[in-house]
């Protein structure tokens, strides 16, 4: 499960000109430095041994019993998950929000170059 926990960056290599698709990189790049703070207080919560089972369960869904049984009798663990799934779904919203305002509408009819490179480790 730990080398399912190591996460593979991937960047988008492209120059936008369209406004809308920069705000969209802006979007999400706050969004990942905001999900990077978040993890850092949360992982605070949760035994060592069990950070890439949190990992996991977080964006994956996935985790063992015993993590799950961990969970149940620890305060602190269940704190952790609700500070991450509160997140989650609070940038939900903002995404539905970002779809109603029509913001992600070109982006649906221009297809931008785009370019995915994998980063090794």
């Amino acid at each position: 499960m730990e080398e399912e926990a190591k996460i593979l960056l991937h960047t988008l290599v492209y120059k936008p000109q369209d406004e809308a698709i920069q705000r969209l990189i802006r979007m999400r790049d706050e969004a990942l430095e905001s999900a990077l703070k978040l993890y850092n207080v949360a992982l605070t919560h949760i035994e060592p041994k069990y950070h890439c089972q949190f990992i996991m369960l977080t964006v994956k869904g996935e985790a063992s019993p015993e993590f799950l049984a961990y969970i149940d009798h620890n305060e602190q663990a269940q704190k952790a998950c609700e500070m991450v799934f509160e997140a989650q779904a609070r940038s939900l919203h903002a995404l539905a929000r970002a779809i109603r305002e029509g913001c992600l509408e070109r982006l649906a009819n221009e297809a931008p170059d785009v370019t995915l490179i994998r980063r090794e480790k």
